[in-house]
C-alpha cells in the first residue's frame, strides 16, 4: 500500500476514519463498516469469522441474506484501505495493523511501552461512544465488553501516573490523576480519600476542602448516605484547622540587592555578587529561591524585613551591603528569619578586588547558608556551587551590566544590554551566560516588535555557542527551548526546558515558560506543577502569576482563575493579557455584561483578533446578534479565518464557520499568535465547539497540534 495514503480509525470517543487530519465521507464511513472495522480492531488478532460478523451486525439475516450485505460491506472498506490492509478469505477477515493507523493500537501499544502519559492523548472516550446499531443486541454486548475493558485500562494507567507521582513527591500532578478518576465516578470514596490527601500534601488546603465537601455531598444527594468513618475524619480535620495558616516553607530565602556604600563601582559589583549568590542557591533541588524579577520591587523599600518576608512567602532573608574602594572592597551580609526579625547569622569579608576573592565569598556565603538551612547539597550540585562562570572579573562585571538595561525592556536599553553582552564575550569568549545574555536580548527583541525574525539565526547561534562552551548550563538549555518554542517544535521546546529545571530548579522564567508549553500540548497536571512552582519563585512576576491563573481557567475552575486575575492586576493594573483572561473566565461564568465590560478598549496584539472573538461570543450570550456582527466585520477586516471561523459558531452560522476555520493556515503563524487558537479549541467556549460535527472540531484540533510537531 506504499502507493496509498495512509488512513486513521479513531473508536475511542465516538468512531470515525481520518485521512491526513480530515474526516472522510462516503459508503466506507456508514454504519456497517465502521462497525465492522471497530470489532475487527479489538478482536484477537484483528481477524473475525465471516458467520461471527454476520451474526453480531445483521442476526435476524438468513445466510444468503448475511453473506451478501456482509460483502456489501467489505468492499467499500478494501477499496479505501487496500486488499492488502483487510484481507479476505472465504472464512475469514483480517486487518493488517501495519497498513493502518488505529487509536486502540496506539494507545495499548504506549501502555505495553510503559508510557502511560503518552498512551492517554489517545483515549478520547468510551469506546465507540455514542455509536449504535439498530436490532443489533449482541453487537451492543460485544461493545459494551470492550468499552469496559478499555475503561478499566484507562483507569489503571490514570491510577498508576497517580501513585508514581505521588511516590516521585510530585502532589499537585498527582492530585490532577486522581482528579481526572473521580470526574469519571464521583461516587467512588476511595478516590476522593487520595485526591483530597494528595491536594493537602501539595499545600492545597482550600482546594482539598472544596473536594472533600464536594463528595460528600454528592453521595448524600445520590445515594442518601455519608462517606465512610476514614473519609469523615479527613473532612472534619480539614474543617477544624484554618484554612489560611501560615504553610510558609521552611527551605525558602529572598537574597535582597546588597546596598552599595559608594559610588557606582560598588553598586556594579554588588549586582554581580548578588546576582552569583543567586544563581549559586537557584541550583539545588528543594529550595525555594526568590528570583531577581521579584527582588526589584525592594531595591530602595522602605519595608521591614518580615513585612518583605511575609509578602514574598519566605521563611529566610538575606540582606547586606558592599563597599568598593580602590584596590579593596568590604561586603557584609546578614541571614535574618523574616518572621521574627530576628538575625541568626552574619559574614563580613574585607580583602583585594580581585577575581579569585570576589568569586570565592559568593561560593562562601552559599555554603554557609546551606549549613544554616540545613539544607542538604548534592555532589553534584556542589560541583556547580564551586564552579566559575568565567575567571573574568571584568567580563562578569559587564554582563551584570547588560542584564540590568534588559531589564527596562525598550529598545534603547535592548540595544546597551546587547553591546555590553557582546563586551563580555569579547572579554571571555568561553563565558556561556554572556552568550546566553546575547539569545536572549536578540529573541525579547523580535518578541517586543524590536527586531524582525532575522535576528533570531544570531539567537539560535548564541545559545550553539553557549551549549559547546558548557554542556550543564541550565540558562542555555532554557534559551534553546525558548528558541524551539518560537519556531513551534514544541517537543523539542518542552525536553530542553526540562533539562533547564533538572540542572538548575531554582530558574523560575524555565518553569514559567515550561507552563506555557503544557498549556499548548494539553498536559494540564504538568502546567499546575510548573506553575506553582513558576510562582513560588518568582511571586511578584505578573507573567508568571497570570500563567497559573490561566491554567485555573483551562481546568475549568474559572471562579478561581477571575480572582487570581484580580491579584494581577492589583500589582500591575496595566496588564492586558490578564485583563483578557479575566473577560475569558467571566464568559465562562456567563457574566457576559461583566466581560464586556471589562474587554471595553483593550487591545492585545499578541492574540490577534481575540479580543474581538470574546466581544462576539460575549455579545452572543446575551442574544445581542448585532453587536456580536459588528465585532464579527472587525474579526473578517483583520484576517484571521480562525476567529471568524469561532465567531461564526457562535452565532448559529456553523456551515460559514467550518468553511472559515478550514481557510486557517496555522502552519505559518508566530507562537504568540496561535497560542490563542491553540487554548480556545482545548479548554475554552466548549458550548460553542459542540455546534460543530464532531469529526470536523477533532480535525481542527490535530491541525493546530500539527503545526506544533505534537503528532
Amino acid at each position: 500500500m506504499s502507493d496509498k495514503k495512509r488512513i486513521e480509525a479513531r473508536f475511542l470517543g465516538g468512531a470515525t476514519l481520518m485521512e491526513n487530519g480530515v474526516p472522510l465521507s462516503g459508503t466506507a464511513v456508514r454504519r456497517h463498516p465502521l462497525a465492522l472495522l471497530a470489532i475487527l480492531a479489538v478482536a484477537p488478532d484483528q481477524a473475525i469469522t465471516r458467520p461471527r460478523a454476520i451474526g453480531l451486525l445483521w442476526p435476524d439475516a438468513n445466510e444468503a441474506t448475511g453473506r451478501n450485505r456482509l460483502s456489501s460491506t467489505v468492499y467499500p472498506l478494501r477499496k479505501l484501505l487496500g486488499n492488502d490492509v483487510l484481507t479476505a478469505t472465504a472464512d475469514t477477515l483480517r486487518l493488517e495493523p501495519a497498513g493502518l493507523d488505529c487509536d486502540i493500537w496506539r494507545f495499548r501499544d504506549l501502555l505495553e511501552s510503559g508510557d502511560a502519559a503518552s498512551a492517554l492523548r489517545w483515549y478520547r472516550g468510551p469506546f465507540l461512544d455514542g455509536f449504535y446499531l439498530e436490532n443489533a443486541e449482541l453487537f451492543e454486548d460485544e461493545v459494551r465488553k470492550h468499552r469496559d475493558r478499555l475503561k478499566t485500562e484507562w483507569q489503571q494507567a490514570v491510577q498508576t501516573l497517580a501513585e508514581k507521582s505521588e511516590t516521585e513527591q510530585q502532589q499537585s500532578v498527582a492530585a490532577h490523576y486522581w482528579r481526572m478518576l473521580l470526574a469519571d465516578d464521583l461516587l467512588d470514596t476511595q478516590t476522593a480519600t487520595r485526591l483530597v490527601r494528595a491536594l493537602t500534601a501539595a499545600g492545597r488546603r482550600y482546594e482539598a476542602l472544596k473536594a472533600a465537601e464536594e463528595h460528600a455531598a454528592a453521595l448524600q444527594q445520590e445515594l442518601g448516605v455519608k462517606p465512610d468513618a476514614v473519609f469523615m475524619e479527613i473532612l472534619n480535620r480539614l474543617r477544624q484547622k484554618p484554612v489560611n495558616t501560615d504553610e510558609t516553607p521552611e527551605a525558602s530565602i529572598a537574597v535582597l540587592f546588597l546596598d552599595a556604600l559608594g559610588d557606582e563601582e560598588s553598586n556594579s559589583f554588588g549586582e554581580g555578587i548578588h546576582s552569583g549568590i543567586l544563581n549559586r542557591l537557584a541550583s539545588v533541588d528543594g529550595l525555594t529561591v526568590i528570583a531577581r524579577t521579584s527582588l526589584l520591587r525592594y531595591r530602595d523599600t522602605r519595608l521591614s524585613t518580615a513585612e518583605i518576608g511575609a509578602e514574598l512567602g519566605v521563611r529566610w532573608v538575606l540582606e547586606g551591603g558592599i563597599q568598593v574602594r580602590g584596590s579593596q572592597f568590604r561586603l557584609d551580609t546578614r541571614l535574618v528569619e523574616a518572621r521574627h526579625n530576628r538575625q541568626v547569622w552574619a559574614y563580613d569579608y574585607t580583602g583585594a578586588l580581585n577575581a579569585e576573592n570576589y568569586f570565592s565569598v559568593q561560593s562562601e556565603i552559599s555554603e554557609a547558608l546551606f549549613e544554616k538551612l540545613r539544607h542538604r547539597v548534592t555532589p553534584d550540585e556542589r560541583l556547580r556551587l564551586t564552579g566559575l562562570a568565567t575567571e573574568n572579573l571584568e567580563a562578569h562585571r559587564r554582563a551584570t551590566e547588560a542584564r540590568k538595561h534588559l531589564d527596562q525592556r525598550s529598545p534603547e536599553s535592548m540595544q546597551k544590554a546587547l553591546a555590553c553582552f557582546e563586551e563580555a564575550v569579547e572579554l571571555d569568549p568561553d563565558y556561556a551566560l554572556a552568550w546566553v545574555g546575547i539569545a536572549d536580548t536578540v529573541g525579547l527583541m523580535q518578541a517586543y516588535g524590536y527586531a524582525g525574525t532575522e535576528v533570531l539565526a544570531r539567537a539560535e547561534q548564541a545559545i550553539k555557542t553557549a551549549l559547546e562552551t558548557d554542556p550543564f548550563c541550565a540558562e542555555a538549555h532554557a534559551a534553546q527551548g525558548r528558541f524551539f518554542g518560537q519556531w513551534r517544535r514544541e517537543k523539542e521546546a518542552t525536553k530542553s526546558l526540562r533539562r533547564a529545571v533538572a540542572l538548575k530548579p531554582g530558574y523560575a522564567e524555565a518553569s514559567n515558560w515550561l507552563t506555557i508549553g503544557y498549556h499548548v500540548s494539553g498536559d494540564l497536571a504538568a502546567a499546575v506543577d510548573s506553575s506553582r512552582r513558576a510562582v513560588a519563585l518568582n511571586p511578584m512576576s505578573v507573567e508568571a502569576l497570570n500563567n497559573a491563573a490561566s491554567t485555573l481557567l483551562f481546568l475549568g475552575r474559572a471562579e478561581e482563575a477571575l480572582q487570581a486575575e484580580r491579584k494581577v492586576l492589583e500589582l500591575e493594573p496595566g496588564y492586558g493579557t490578564a485583563t483578557f483572561f479575566s473577560g475569558l473566565a467571566l464568559i465562562e461564568l456567563e457574566r457576559f455584561e461583566d466581560a464586556l465590560h471589562i474587554l471595553d478598549g483593550l487591545e492585545l496584539p499578541w492574540a490577534g483578533a481575540g479580543v474581538d472573538t470574546a466581544r462576539a461570543l460575549a455579545s452572543a450570550g446575551l442574544g445581542d446578534m448585532t453587536s456580536a456582527r459588528g465585532s464579527l466585520e472587525s474579526i473578517r477586516r483583520s484576517g484571521y479565518a480562525f476567529d471568524e471561523g469561532l465567531a461564526l459558531a457562535a452565532l448559529g452560522e456553523t456551515e460559514k464557520a467550518i468553511e472559515a476555520l478550514g481557510r486557517e493556515d496555522f502552519s505559518g503563524q508566530e507562537f504568540a499568535v496561535i497560542y490563542w487558537p491553540t487554548v480556545c479549541v482545548r479548554y475554552l467556549f466548549k458550548p460553542v465547539w459542540r455546534r460543530l460535527p464532531n469529526e470536523q472540531f477533532r480535525a481542527l484540533v490535530e491541525r493546530i497540534d500539527a503545526s506544533f510537531g505534537l503528532i
